[in-house]
């Protein structure tokens, strides 16, 4: 079951979160206590730890079917079962649809900015998404004379618990125009649809809504 960007409503008890919280799910889901967690980088741990293993039982069926559940999340469904260190609470009061975009792009993007540049007032600065696996580039190699950089992250070197709350209180501000990605509403069996039209850049994005819910 695919995708991983998804907002919502929580419904069962664990330890960060209670029934009725407000979420957005993340795909950098941290362990909290590896060498990258515990020095500021959650966003390059390798999750292993909130992995499903192979000899415990799959999270996800259909009927006897084994469904595999796409990074740890699948957002393609009405309800979702993930780790808790997969997700983070957010104000009652935003939006699910554009909390949604922030589940990956708008954190990858913003978080390349704020996080691995630290961009200063006044720079100018290009954000590359991923590039097919064999994509050459060409640098000149003088240009970095000149002190410039080139950096690469993991989901915009985010620490998504501390980051996606302060993207809501941006957005809610109007400090971030989420509303300039959001193309339209859809349900699920437009999907195929909304692919093929992000595939020729007619759109940013299109988010599923189930039961009309927003």
């Amino acid at each position: 079951m695919l995708r991983y960007e998804s907002a919502g409503v929580f419904e069962e008890v664990v330890t960060y979160v209670k029934p009725g919280d407000h979420v957005i799910t993340c795909l950098s889901a941290f362990c909290g206590h590896c060498e990258a967690c515990t020095t500021g980088h959650p966003s390059i741990c390798d999750g292993r730890e909130t992995l499903c293993r192979r000899d415990q039982p799959a999270r996800l069926y259909q009927e006897e079917r084994t469904v595999q559940q796409f990074a740890n999340l699948s957002s393609f469904a009405e309800q979702m079962l993930i780790h808790e260190h997969a997700l983070v609470k957010i104000r009652d009061d935003m939006p699910r649809d554009k909390a949604a975009l922030i589940g990956c792009g708008v954190t990858t993007g913003v978080g390349a900015v704020h996080n691995t540049v630290k961009v200063e007032v006044g720079l100018t600065v290009t954000v590359i998404g991923m590039m097919p696996y064999g994509t050459k580039v060409e640098i000149h190699a003088a240009d970095f004379l000149k002190e410039k950089k080139l950096l690469g992250c993991a989901m915009g070197s985010n620490r998504f618990r501390v980051d996606m709350p302060r993207y809501v209180d941006f957005c809610l501000a109007g400090r971030l125009k989420l509303d300039d990605l959001l193309e339209d509403h859809i349900k699920l069996e437009q999907v195929n649809e909304a692919f093929n039209a992000s595939k020729t850049g007619e759109v940013a994005r299109k988010v599923i809504v189930f039961n009309h819910l927003v």
